[in-house]
């Protein structure tokens, strides 16, 4: 059920007169919508920039702002597109460094220049990163996207009783009932490749000069057992052992500091080089009679994926849920997932073992 709402809360209909509904939900990012509809009296009168949609249904409650309007040269089409949240439109032009939950409620008081009012929900999840970055004329969009993701977390808009909106933070939970697999049916159209044509597992890491004409190195080997030698060279003289604090004063790193600093750097580019290694792709499908929508798992949600065609395992995130409804056909369902943490399958092939 999809209800039309102008700026002032007002309720203006039902959405109805509608051939089709693509409403694309995402965790960390911001949804979108699109709509086809008969350009009926009432379509063309409500269905305008700014008045927003409310979606209940089994599986969500979200909302949704209309951005375009699109009328069809035969006038016999409207499409209207929107997204789930308005963070792209504001510009953060105060002073904010965000480092917890508790940053964002200022940062949204101070900011709240949309035509809707928003702030932080109460229910958001405390989290807090371990270094606090500034906002200062970055959009909400933009620090919103960049706190959720190093924290693994999520956000969605909520309408409150009283006409105003909030943001909610939240963190999708692990379901381990929830299972994606070849073994039940709905784990399909796999492909494996590995290509080791790029593919890098130690890296020898060169840094500053020092006092001898040496220079400062370490070795990161992510090689398992049996693996070939498959090595890089990274030239790391861009990092220095000193540096100024915040009065102008030069300050030293300690060896152990300065290495870590290598090691870092030496680790970020074998991951760089190992992204391609392995491609497992896969479809799953949203619903059967081992775990459905809504029920045994949500957006958000943490899943287990087995393919026991290739004797690989892996968590995976569901990070986006695609309903599209067309008139006479139903509700088609797609997830989008990202691989989180893969391993090997254990003797049970209802079991995953955490190996990286």
């Amino acid at each position: 059920m999809y209800q039309v709402y102008d700026k002032d809360n007002n309720l203006l209909m039902y959405l109805q007169n509608v051939t089709s509904i693509q409403w694309k939900s995402k965790y960390c990012d911001t949804g979108s919508f699109e709509i086809h509809a008969r350009p009926t009296e009432d379509n063309r009168a409500y269905l305008k920039k700014w008045n927003h949609i409310v979606c209940y249904d089994d599986y969500k409650l979200e909302i949704g702002f209309i951005f375009y309007v699109e009328h069809s040269k035969d006038g016999k089409e409207m499409i209207v597109r929107g997204y789930m949240d308005a963070l792209s439109c504001i510009v953060n032009l105060t002073t904010h460094t965000i480092k917890r939950r508790e940053s964002f409620n200022d940062l949204l008081a101070d900011n709240n220049r949309f035509i809707y009012s928003f702030a932080l929900d109460s229910s958001s999840v405390h989290s807090t990163l371990a270094n606090g970055f500034d906002t200062t004329f970055k959009t909400l969009y933009d620090t919103f996207l960049s706190y959720c993701s190093e924290l693994g977390l999520g956000w969605k808009t909520y309408k409150n009783s009283d006409g105003t909106f909030s943001y909610r933070i939240y963190q999708g939970r692990r379901q381990e009932s929830a299972r994606f697999s070849d073994v039940y049916g709905n784990l399909l159209e796999q492909t494996l490749i590995e290509d080791m044509s790029s593919f890098k597992n130690i890296a020898y890491v060169y840094g500053e000069e020092k006092a001898d004409g040496t220079r400062a190195n370490v070795t990161v080997d992510l090689r398992n057992a049996g693996d070939p030698n498959l090595e890089l060279f990274v030239d790391a003289r861009d990092l220095q052992s000193t540096y100024r604090d915040e009065n102008n004063v030069e300050q030293s790193y300690t060896e152990a500091e300065y290495k870590a600093m290598l090691n870092q750097r030496g680790f970020e580019k074998l991951l760089e080089a190992r992204k391609d290694g392995t491609k497992f792709t896969f479809k799953i499908q949203p619903e059967n009679s081992i775990c459905k929508l809504g029920i045994d798992y949500v957006l958000g949600d943490i899943v287990p994926v087995i393919s026991k065609r290739f004797g690989l395992s892996m968590w995976a995130r569901i990070t986006g849920i695609d309903y599209v409804e067309e008139a006479g056909k139903g509700t088609q369902i797609s997830l989008t997932v990202d691989i989180l943490q893969t391993g090997v399958i254990a003797n049970d092939t209802n079991s995953i073992s955490d190996e990286q």
